[in-house]
Protein backbone atom coordinates (compact mmCIF):
# COMPACT_ATOMS: atom_id res chain seq x y z
CA UNK A 1 0.00 0.00 0.00
CA UNK A 2 2.70 2.29 0.83
CA UNK A 3 4.51 1.56 -2.46
CA UNK A 4 1.04 2.39 -4.56
CA UNK A 5 1.00 5.63 -2.77
CA UNK A 6 4.56 6.61 -2.97
CA UNK A 7 4.65 6.17 -6.85
CA UNK A 8 1.09 8.00 -7.38
CA UNK A 9 2.83 10.99 -5.32
CA UNK A 10 6.20 10.41 -8.00
CA UNK A 11 3.50 10.19 -11.09
CA UNK A 12 2.24 13.41 -9.61
CA UNK A 13 5.96 15.36 -9.23
CA UNK A 14 6.52 14.48 -12.73
CA UNK A 15 3.94 15.84 -14.07
CA UNK A 16 4.09 19.44 -12.57
CA UNK A 17 8.24 19.28 -12.89
CA UNK A 18 7.07 18.91 -16.96
CA UNK A 19 4.80 21.73 -16.80
CA UNK A 20 1.14 19.93 -17.69
CA UNK A 21 -1.94 21.59 -16.19
CA UNK A 22 -5.55 20.84 -16.15
CA UNK A 23 -6.71 22.55 -19.75
CA UNK A 24 -8.23 26.30 -19.15
CA UNK A 25 -11.53 27.00 -19.56
CA UNK A 26 -12.81 29.20 -21.87
CA UNK A 27 -14.63 32.40 -20.91
CA UNK A 28 -14.20 34.84 -24.21
CA UNK A 29 -14.99 34.86 -27.76
CA UNK A 30 -14.15 37.55 -30.50
CA UNK A 31 -14.63 38.16 -33.93
CA UNK A 32 -11.67 38.09 -36.34
CA UNK A 33 -10.96 38.91 -40.04
CA UNK A 34 -9.58 35.51 -41.16
CA UNK A 35 -7.58 37.25 -43.42
CA UNK A 36 -5.73 39.53 -41.16
CA UNK A 37 -6.81 37.63 -37.66
CA UNK A 38 -7.20 41.32 -36.69
CA UNK A 39 -10.23 41.68 -34.35
CA UNK A 40 -13.25 43.64 -36.26
CA UNK A 41 -14.28 46.89 -34.10
CA UNK A 42 -17.42 46.98 -32.37
CA UNK A 43 -18.75 49.29 -35.06
CA UNK A 44 -17.68 49.05 -38.77
CA UNK A 45 -18.80 50.60 -42.42
CA UNK A 46 -19.47 48.92 -45.04
CA UNK A 47 -20.56 49.53 -48.85
CA UNK A 48 -24.18 48.41 -50.00
CA UNK A 49 -23.15 45.19 -52.36
CA UNK A 50 -19.40 45.68 -51.63
CA UNK A 51 -16.88 42.74 -51.20
CA UNK A 52 -18.27 40.15 -49.04
CA UNK A 53 -17.14 40.49 -44.81
CA UNK A 54 -15.49 37.28 -43.68
CA UNK A 55 -15.83 36.81 -39.89
CA UNK A 56 -14.09 33.84 -38.19
CA UNK A 57 -15.05 32.94 -34.32
CA UNK A 58 -12.18 32.71 -31.97
CA UNK A 59 -12.34 31.18 -28.31
CA UNK A 60 -9.65 32.48 -25.48
CA UNK A 61 -9.20 32.42 -21.95
CA UNK A 62 -8.28 35.54 -20.91
CA UNK A 63 -6.40 36.94 -23.89
CA UNK A 64 -4.84 33.44 -24.45
CA UNK A 65 -6.28 31.77 -28.03
CA UNK A 66 -7.05 28.47 -27.23
CA UNK A 67 -6.77 26.91 -30.70
CA UNK A 68 -8.30 23.33 -29.76
CA UNK A 69 -12.34 25.35 -30.10
CA UNK A 70 -10.97 25.15 -33.94
CA UNK A 71 -11.52 21.91 -34.78
CA UNK A 72 -14.14 20.83 -37.02
CA UNK A 73 -15.49 18.32 -34.30
CA UNK A 74 -16.78 21.85 -32.44
CA UNK A 75 -18.16 23.47 -35.45
CA UNK A 76 -21.31 22.53 -34.30
CA UNK A 77 -21.63 24.41 -30.99
CA UNK A 78 -21.01 27.96 -33.05
CA UNK A 79 -24.32 29.86 -34.18
CA UNK A 80 -24.20 33.27 -36.38
CA UNK A 81 -27.13 35.35 -36.09
CA UNK A 82 -27.77 38.85 -37.17
CA UNK A 83 -30.24 41.11 -36.72
CA UNK A 84 -32.45 43.31 -38.17
CA UNK A 85 -33.25 39.68 -39.44
CA UNK A 86 -33.67 38.85 -42.79
CA UNK A 87 -33.93 42.06 -44.37
CA UNK A 88 -31.33 43.63 -46.58
CA UNK A 89 -28.71 41.29 -47.17
CA UNK A 90 -27.50 37.37 -48.03
CA UNK A 91 -29.49 35.31 -45.32
CA UNK A 92 -27.08 32.33 -45.91
CA UNK A 93 -25.16 34.75 -43.07
CA UNK A 94 -27.00 33.28 -40.01
CA UNK A 95 -24.98 29.73 -40.36
CA UNK A 96 -25.80 27.28 -37.49
CA UNK A 97 -22.65 24.85 -36.96
CA UNK A 98 -19.54 26.68 -38.22
CA UNK A 99 -17.23 28.67 -36.85
CA UNK A 100 -17.08 30.99 -39.76
CA UNK A 101 -19.92 32.98 -41.87
CA UNK A 102 -19.70 35.90 -44.43
CA UNK A 103 -21.34 38.90 -44.49
CA UNK A 104 -22.72 41.07 -48.04
CA UNK A 105 -25.48 43.73 -46.85
CA UNK A 106 -27.67 45.60 -49.52
CA UNK A 107 -29.80 48.30 -48.24
CA UNK A 108 -28.20 51.44 -47.06
CA UNK A 109 -28.32 53.74 -44.21
CA UNK A 110 -29.12 50.53 -41.72
CA UNK A 111 -26.81 49.49 -39.37
CA UNK A 112 -26.57 45.45 -38.83
CA UNK A 113 -25.24 43.67 -35.95
CA UNK A 114 -23.68 40.60 -36.79
CA UNK A 115 -23.07 37.95 -32.85
CA UNK A 116 -21.79 34.70 -32.85
CA UNK A 117 -22.69 32.55 -29.96
CA UNK A 118 -20.63 29.32 -28.19
CA UNK A 119 -22.75 26.83 -26.66
CA UNK A 120 -20.94 23.39 -24.90
CA UNK A 121 -21.29 21.86 -21.93
CA UNK A 122 -22.76 24.86 -19.40
CA UNK A 123 -19.86 27.49 -21.77
CA UNK A 124 -22.01 29.53 -22.96
CA UNK A 125 -19.95 33.07 -24.81
CA UNK A 126 -21.10 35.29 -27.36
CA UNK A 127 -19.55 38.32 -29.24
CA UNK A 128 -21.86 41.03 -31.40
CA UNK A 129 -20.12 44.00 -33.77
CA UNK A 130 -21.96 46.15 -35.83
CA UNK A 131 -21.69 47.24 -39.48
CA UNK A 132 -23.10 50.13 -40.77
CA UNK A 133 -24.33 49.73 -44.61
CA UNK A 134 -23.33 53.15 -46.81
CA UNK A 135 -24.72 53.47 -50.18
CA UNK A 136 -23.42 52.36 -53.56
CA UNK A 137 -21.99 54.77 -56.19
CA UNK A 138 -24.64 56.44 -58.48
CA UNK A 139 -26.20 54.15 -60.81
CA UNK A 140 -29.92 55.83 -61.53
CA UNK A 141 -31.60 59.12 -61.63
CA UNK A 142 -34.98 58.78 -60.39
CA UNK A 143 -37.95 61.96 -60.46
CA UNK A 144 -40.26 61.10 -57.40
CA UNK A 145 -43.23 62.97 -56.04
CA UNK A 146 -41.57 64.25 -52.83
CA UNK A 147 -38.69 65.13 -50.98
CA UNK A 148 -39.34 62.66 -48.47
CA UNK A 149 -37.34 59.79 -50.13
CA UNK A 150 -37.70 56.23 -49.18
CA UNK A 151 -33.98 55.40 -48.44
CA UNK A 152 -33.90 52.17 -49.69
CA UNK A 153 -36.80 51.88 -52.73
CA UNK A 154 -37.56 54.25 -55.61
CA UNK A 155 -40.78 56.00 -55.71
CA UNK A 156 -41.02 57.10 -59.62
CA UNK A 157 -43.77 59.24 -60.95
CA UNK A 158 -45.59 57.63 -63.24
CA UNK A 159 -47.39 60.74 -64.39
CA UNK A 160 -47.97 64.24 -63.60
CA UNK A 161 -51.49 65.41 -64.05
CA UNK A 162 -52.24 69.34 -64.54
CA UNK A 163 -55.75 70.89 -64.15
CA UNK A 164 -56.10 73.73 -66.52
CA UNK A 165 -57.30 76.13 -64.30
CA UNK A 166 -54.76 77.64 -61.29
CA UNK A 167 -53.04 76.34 -59.67
CA UNK A 168 -52.20 74.78 -62.66
CA UNK A 169 -48.20 73.84 -61.16
CA UNK A 170 -46.76 70.77 -59.63
CA UNK A 171 -43.30 69.96 -58.33
CA UNK A 172 -41.40 66.84 -58.52
CA UNK A 173 -37.84 65.70 -57.24
CA UNK A 174 -34.59 64.07 -58.88
CA UNK A 175 -32.68 61.85 -56.30
CA UNK A 176 -30.07 60.00 -57.34
CA UNK A 177 -30.10 56.34 -56.39
CA UNK A 178 -27.61 53.40 -56.49
CA UNK A 179 -28.10 49.68 -58.30
CA UNK A 180 -29.60 48.51 -55.17
CA UNK A 181 -32.08 51.68 -55.02
CA UNK A 182 -30.49 52.94 -52.19
CA UNK A 183 -30.92 56.62 -51.65
CA UNK A 184 -27.31 58.39 -52.80
CA UNK A 185 -28.48 62.10 -52.98
CA UNK A 186 -30.78 64.63 -54.17
CA UNK A 187 -29.49 65.44 -57.89
CA UNK A 188 -27.46 69.34 -57.55
CA UNK A 189 -27.33 70.82 -60.16
CA UNK A 190 -30.41 69.56 -61.83
CA UNK A 191 -31.05 70.81 -65.18
CA UNK A 192 -35.11 70.44 -65.99
CA UNK A 193 -36.46 70.76 -69.55
CA UNK A 194 -39.84 70.05 -71.84
CA UNK A 195 -40.53 67.99 -74.72
CA UNK A 196 -43.14 70.10 -75.83
CA UNK A 197 -42.88 73.68 -74.20
CA UNK A 198 -46.06 75.03 -75.69
CA UNK A 199 -47.51 72.36 -73.33
CA UNK A 200 -45.39 72.63 -70.16
CA UNK A 201 -42.86 75.02 -69.16
CA UNK A 202 -40.27 73.46 -66.56
CA UNK A 203 -37.96 75.22 -64.12
CA UNK A 204 -35.68 74.68 -61.58
CA UNK A 205 -38.16 74.94 -58.34
CA UNK A 206 -37.61 77.16 -55.20
CA UNK A 207 -35.15 74.31 -53.34
CA UNK A 208 -32.65 73.65 -56.28
CA UNK A 209 -30.64 71.66 -53.53
CA UNK A 210 -33.14 68.89 -53.57
CA UNK A 211 -33.19 68.60 -57.20
CA UNK A 212 -36.67 69.96 -57.33
CA UNK A 213 -38.32 71.12 -60.46
CA UNK A 214 -41.49 72.99 -61.29
CA UNK A 215 -44.07 72.02 -63.98
CA UNK A 216 -46.05 74.28 -65.25
CA UNK A 217 -49.09 74.03 -68.10
CA UNK A 218 -49.30 76.21 -70.42
CA UNK A 219 -51.88 74.46 -72.67
CA UNK A 220 -55.04 73.03 -71.84
CA UNK A 221 -55.11 71.08 -74.62
CA UNK A 222 -55.34 66.90 -73.03
CA UNK A 223 -51.97 66.17 -74.40
CA UNK A 224 -49.57 64.16 -72.81
CA UNK A 225 -45.66 65.30 -73.47
CA UNK A 226 -42.52 65.22 -70.72
CA UNK A 227 -40.62 66.50 -68.28
CA UNK A 228 -36.75 65.84 -68.51
CA UNK A 229 -34.41 65.83 -65.83
CA UNK A 230 -31.01 65.63 -66.26
CA UNK A 231 -27.95 65.60 -62.97
CA UNK A 232 -25.21 67.61 -64.03
CA UNK A 233 -22.73 66.05 -62.95
CA UNK A 234 -23.66 62.53 -63.16
CA UNK A 235 -25.36 62.92 -66.96
CA UNK A 236 -28.27 60.42 -65.46
CA UNK A 237 -31.35 60.87 -67.05
CA UNK A 238 -34.77 60.83 -66.14
CA UNK A 239 -38.30 61.43 -67.57
CA UNK A 240 -41.74 61.61 -66.45
CA UNK A 241 -45.35 62.33 -68.23
CA UNK A 242 -47.02 65.37 -67.91
CA UNK A 243 -50.70 65.74 -68.53
CA UNK A 244 -52.04 69.41 -69.13
CA UNK A 245 -56.23 68.54 -68.97
CA UNK A 246 -58.46 70.17 -71.21
CA UNK A 247 -59.60 73.93 -69.92
CA UNK A 248 -62.61 74.38 -68.88
CA UNK A 249 -64.63 77.34 -68.79
CA UNK A 250 -65.15 79.77 -65.85
CA UNK A 251 -67.89 81.85 -67.60
CA UNK A 252 -69.35 83.22 -70.63
CA UNK A 253 -70.80 86.24 -72.50
CA UNK A 254 -72.72 87.30 -75.22
CA UNK A 255 -71.06 89.70 -77.68
CA UNK A 256 -72.57 91.67 -80.74
CA UNK A 257 -71.59 89.77 -84.26
CA UNK A 258 -71.70 91.11 -87.92
CA UNK A 259 -75.06 92.41 -88.23
CA UNK A 260 -76.68 92.79 -91.43
CA UNK A 261 -79.07 95.43 -89.76
CA UNK A 262 -77.34 97.05 -87.26
CA UNK A 263 -79.09 96.38 -83.46
CA UNK A 264 -77.42 98.15 -80.72
CA UNK A 265 -76.72 96.43 -77.72
CA UNK A 266 -76.66 99.25 -74.50
CA UNK A 267 -75.51 97.92 -71.53
CA UNK A 268 -77.06 94.25 -71.33
CA UNK A 269 -79.70 94.67 -73.99
CA UNK A 270 -80.48 94.32 -77.31
CA UNK A 271 -82.70 96.85 -79.08
CA UNK A 272 -83.71 95.43 -82.17
CA UNK A 273 -87.44 95.96 -84.31
CA UNK A 274 -88.67 93.36 -85.97
CA UNK A 275 -87.22 94.69 -89.88
CA UNK A 276 -83.72 94.35 -88.43
CA UNK A 277 -81.95 91.04 -88.90
CA UNK A 278 -78.70 90.37 -86.06
CA UNK A 279 -76.03 88.48 -84.94
CA UNK A 280 -74.89 87.19 -81.75
CA UNK A 281 -71.73 85.29 -80.37
CA UNK A 282 -71.43 83.34 -77.32
CA UNK A 283 -67.31 83.56 -76.51
CA UNK A 284 -66.22 81.58 -72.81
CA UNK A 285 -63.58 82.21 -70.63
CA UNK A 286 -61.01 80.03 -69.97
CA UNK A 287 -59.97 78.58 -66.74
CA UNK A 288 -56.07 77.91 -68.11
CA UNK A 289 -54.92 81.67 -69.41
CA UNK A 290 -58.12 83.79 -68.34
CA UNK A 291 -58.24 84.29 -72.44
CA UNK A 292 -62.02 84.62 -74.35
CA UNK A 293 -63.15 82.77 -76.94
CA UNK A 294 -65.80 81.50 -78.95
CA UNK A 295 -67.51 78.25 -77.86
CA UNK A 296 -70.55 75.97 -78.87
CA UNK A 297 -73.05 76.91 -76.42
CA UNK A 298 -76.79 76.40 -75.74
CA UNK A 299 -79.04 79.15 -76.32
CA UNK A 300 -82.13 79.95 -74.57
CA UNK A 301 -84.72 82.14 -75.31
CA UNK A 302 -87.75 83.66 -72.83
CA UNK A 303 -91.07 82.46 -74.01
CA UNK A 304 -92.18 86.12 -74.60
CA UNK A 305 -89.70 86.35 -77.74
CA UNK A 306 -90.33 84.64 -80.88
CA UNK A 307 -88.39 84.89 -84.11
CA UNK A 308 -88.14 83.14 -87.01
CA UNK A 309 -86.21 80.02 -88.09
CA UNK A 310 -84.64 77.74 -85.44
CA UNK A 311 -83.03 78.92 -82.04
CA UNK A 312 -79.38 77.37 -82.28
CA UNK A 313 -79.30 74.27 -79.58
CA UNK A 314 -75.36 74.00 -79.69
CA UNK A 315 -73.44 76.58 -81.40
CA UNK A 316 -70.72 79.55 -80.99
CA UNK A 317 -73.30 82.15 -82.70
CA UNK A 318 -76.45 82.87 -83.46
CA UNK A 319 -75.50 84.38 -86.77
CA UNK A 320 -79.21 85.59 -88.50
CA UNK A 321 -81.55 86.46 -85.60
CA UNK A 322 -85.20 87.96 -87.37
CA UNK A 323 -87.70 88.94 -84.59
CA UNK A 324 -91.17 87.41 -85.74
CA UNK A 325 -93.03 89.91 -83.70
CA UNK A 326 -92.54 93.12 -80.92
CA UNK A 327 -91.59 91.91 -77.45
CA UNK A 328 -89.59 92.13 -74.06
CA UNK A 329 -87.63 89.12 -72.53
CA UNK A 330 -84.39 87.96 -72.80
CA UNK A 331 -81.59 85.11 -74.70
CA UNK A 332 -79.35 83.31 -72.33
CA UNK A 333 -76.43 80.91 -72.49
CA UNK A 334 -75.13 77.91 -70.57
CA UNK A 335 -72.24 75.48 -70.91
CA UNK A 336 -71.47 72.72 -68.21
CA UNK A 337 -69.96 74.76 -65.21
CA UNK A 338 -69.43 78.14 -66.55
CA UNK A 339 -71.25 80.91 -65.13
CA UNK A 340 -74.27 81.66 -67.90
CA UNK A 341 -74.51 85.00 -69.63
CA UNK A 342 -78.45 86.81 -70.27
CA UNK A 343 -78.75 89.01 -72.40
CA UNK A 344 -81.97 91.30 -72.05
CA UNK A 345 -84.12 91.71 -75.46
CA UNK A 346 -86.28 95.04 -76.59
CA UNK A 347 -87.97 94.02 -80.06
CA UNK A 348 -90.02 96.84 -81.00
CA UNK A 349 -92.42 96.88 -83.93
CA UNK A 350 -91.03 98.89 -87.20
CA UNK A 351 -92.49 101.47 -89.47
CA UNK A 352 -94.27 99.88 -92.32
CA UNK A 353 -95.87 101.07 -95.73
CA UNK A 354 -99.22 101.34 -94.40
CA UNK A 355 -97.82 104.03 -92.48
CA UNK A 356 -98.35 106.27 -95.57
CA UNK A 357 -98.13 109.30 -93.43
CA UNK A 358 -94.25 108.74 -93.20
CA UNK A 359 -92.78 109.91 -96.58
CA UNK A 360 -89.67 108.52 -97.14
CA UNK A 361 -87.10 111.61 -97.76
CA UNK A 362 -84.83 111.86 -100.28
CA UNK A 363 -80.63 111.61 -99.09
CA UNK A 364 -78.29 113.18 -100.04
CA UNK A 365 -74.36 111.82 -99.74
CA UNK A 366 -72.44 113.49 -97.23
CA UNK A 367 -69.07 112.99 -95.34
CA UNK A 368 -68.44 111.29 -92.20
CA UNK A 369 -65.88 109.79 -90.13
CA UNK A 370 -63.82 110.21 -93.36
CA UNK A 371 -66.17 107.69 -95.31
CA UNK A 372 -68.89 108.88 -97.62
CA UNK A 373 -72.64 107.88 -96.33
CA UNK A 374 -76.34 108.50 -97.41
CA UNK A 375 -78.86 110.27 -95.28
CA UNK A 376 -82.07 111.92 -94.95
CA UNK A 377 -81.62 115.26 -96.58
CA UNK A 378 -85.86 116.80 -96.54
CA UNK A 379 -86.67 115.00 -92.97
CA UNK A 380 -88.30 118.63 -91.15
CA UNK A 381 -86.62 117.14 -87.72
CA UNK A 382 -84.09 113.83 -87.39
CA UNK A 383 -82.87 112.63 -84.23
CA UNK A 384 -79.87 110.58 -85.06
CA UNK A 385 -77.98 107.94 -83.07
CA UNK A 386 -73.99 106.74 -83.40
CA UNK A 387 -72.36 103.75 -82.30
CA UNK A 388 -69.35 102.40 -82.23
CA UNK A 389 -67.76 98.72 -83.13
CA UNK A 390 -68.89 97.81 -79.67
CA UNK A 391 -72.25 98.89 -79.92
CA UNK A 392 -72.50 101.52 -77.39
CA UNK A 393 -74.05 104.81 -78.23
CA UNK A 394 -71.46 107.53 -78.33
CA UNK A 395 -73.36 110.45 -79.98
CA UNK A 396 -76.59 111.54 -79.99
CA UNK A 397 -77.91 114.42 -82.33
CA UNK A 398 -81.16 116.00 -82.64
CA UNK A 399 -81.52 118.29 -85.80
CA UNK A 400 -84.15 120.01 -87.72
CA UNK A 401 -81.85 120.50 -90.39
CA UNK A 402 -79.69 118.10 -92.22
CA UNK A 403 -76.73 120.25 -92.98
CA UNK A 404 -76.49 120.53 -88.96
CA UNK A 405 -75.42 117.10 -89.19
CA UNK A 406 -72.22 116.66 -90.13
CA UNK A 407 -70.97 119.45 -87.61
CA UNK A 408 -71.84 117.99 -84.80
CA UNK A 409 -70.85 114.38 -85.75
CA UNK A 410 -67.62 115.85 -86.32
CA UNK A 411 -67.39 116.99 -82.53
CA UNK A 412 -66.51 113.23 -81.41
CA UNK A 413 -63.64 113.24 -78.61
CA UNK A 414 -60.66 111.89 -80.10
CA UNK A 415 -60.24 108.37 -80.38
CA UNK A 416 -63.92 107.29 -80.64
CA UNK A 417 -65.25 106.10 -84.52
CA UNK A 418 -68.71 105.58 -85.54
CA UNK A 419 -69.58 102.42 -86.62
CA UNK A 420 -73.05 102.95 -87.85
CA UNK A 421 -75.93 105.65 -87.89
CA UNK A 422 -79.30 105.24 -86.84
CA UNK A 423 -81.69 108.02 -88.32
CA UNK A 424 -85.38 108.19 -86.79
CA UNK A 425 -88.36 110.86 -87.00
CA UNK A 426 -89.79 112.91 -84.39
CA UNK A 427 -91.91 110.15 -83.04
CA UNK A 428 -88.50 107.86 -82.55
CA UNK A 429 -89.71 106.13 -85.99
CA UNK A 430 -86.88 104.95 -88.20
CA UNK A 431 -86.32 106.74 -91.19
CA UNK A 432 -85.57 105.17 -94.42
CA UNK A 433 -86.42 101.46 -92.39
CA UNK A 434 -83.39 100.67 -91.68
CA UNK A 435 -79.96 101.97 -89.60
CA UNK A 436 -76.89 101.96 -92.21
CA UNK A 437 -74.01 101.00 -91.70
CA UNK A 438 -70.73 103.14 -92.22
CA UNK A 439 -68.21 100.27 -92.30
CA UNK A 440 -68.68 96.43 -91.62
CA UNK A 441 -66.42 95.67 -88.29
CA UNK A 442 -63.17 94.08 -88.27
CA UNK A 443 -63.70 91.73 -85.48
CA UNK A 444 -66.69 90.59 -83.46
CA UNK A 445 -66.26 92.93 -80.45
CA UNK A 446 -66.83 92.43 -76.69
CA UNK A 447 -70.02 93.12 -74.45
CA UNK A 448 -67.88 94.08 -71.45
Amino acid sequence: MTSRLLAMTFALLTMVAMGWAQPSQPNAIDIINPTTTASYPALNSIVAGGSNRNLTARIFYNTEYLPEYDLDSINKYYTWSITPTGVGYDTRSQRVGSRTTSFKPYRAWTTYQVTVTFSRAGIALSKTVSFTVTPDVATYLVIEGSQNYDPNFAAPLNQITLTAQAPNYDHAFAILRDRYNNFVAFSNPTVWSARNTSLISVTSGLQPELGQGQVTGLAGTGEITQAIARDNSTQLVDSVSVLVSRAGYLALRIIAGRYATLSAIVGDTLRITTSDTASLVVEGQRSDNNAWQQIAARWWVSPSLTFEGSIPASSSQWSEIRPAAAGQGWIAVSYQDATPDTLGVVVTASVTSTASHLPVPPTELVMIDNRHVSVPSMAKSMHVTGFDLLGREIVRVDTDVSTKLLPELQRLPSGMSIFCLRFEDAAHRKLMGQTVTLAAPSAAGTRR
